[in-house]
């Protein structure tokens, strides 16, 4: 009985042994040949890595400025408060939180006159929450530094454009048509996205949807005026 339970135990042993060997050579195997698409990979990774020091270089950088503005400010006996002010000023542009002027592009959209076809959707001849989205982010796409939508600023990424019915909500007021869209920036750039073929603003006329564009030297954008706040995200306060 003593014996046979050896052997038993020597047999698990032994194959013990044997599935050891074979999983250490078959991992010698996979370390020793890299397959194409993991090189692919671990390319991408490492571009993706090198893109993101290049970010943090350059903000380290932007960073490093303003600490030398506000030290020579100092030195040279300005108020530090009035560079501050500066500061808050520029931070509020860029956020949309002030009136701006500039050269730029008003966009004028209204539904469709012409008449339905047999069998047609009649909501292919109303102008959408989902066209007024594209066009603004046409728009910003091709370069617009201030965009306003019926008069309300349009903050990317934040602003709100949803269907209310037979209107459109911006910024939690109700609009019905006409859509005036005003873009500020470059006018060449700002009109080639709506009028150039293939753009979203062109395929609208093919439906039979009212778009005309009309460059400005110079016009006045509202700032943002509905209250900004985080859902989620809390400030932490060391």
């Amino acid at each position: 009985m003593l014996r046979k339970r050896q052997l038993i135990y020597f047999m698990l042993f032994f194959l013990l042994f044997t599935l050891t060997v074979y999983f250490v050579r078959m991992l010698e195997d996979v370390e020793k040949y890299v397959s194409l698409s993991d090189l692919k990979n671990m390319k991408i990774n490492i571009d993706k890595e090198k893109e993101e020091i290049k970010r943090y270089k350059e903000l380290i950088s932007e960073i490093d400025e303003k600490i030398n503005v506000r030290l020579d400010a100092i030195n040279e006996g300005e108020n530090i408060e009035e560079v501050l002010r500066q500061e808050i000023d520029y931070y509020k542009e860029v956020a949309g939180l002030t009136k701006v002027r500039g050269p730029g592009v008003v966009v004028l959209i209204n539904d469709a006159e012409r008449e339905l076809i047999q069998n047609e959707n009649p909501n292919n001849l109303i102008v959408h929450d989902a066209d007024i989205q594209m066009i603004v982010e046409d728009l910003f796409n091709a370069g617009a530094e201030a965009i306003s939508v019926n008069g309300q600023r349009v903050i990317y990424n934040y602003t709100k454009i949803v269907c209310n019915g037979p209107t459109i909500r911006i910024n939690d007021e109700v609009f019905a048509q006409p859509f005036i869209v005003k873009a500020i920036g470059n006018r060449d750039y700002l009109n080639g996205a709506i009028n150039a073929p293939g753009s979203y603003g062109n395929m609208l006329r093919q439906w039979g949807i009212f778009v005309e564009v009309n460059t400005s030297i110079s016009m006045t954008i509202p700032e943002f005026k509905s209250p900004i706040y985080n859902r989620y995200s809390k400030v932490l306060e060391e």
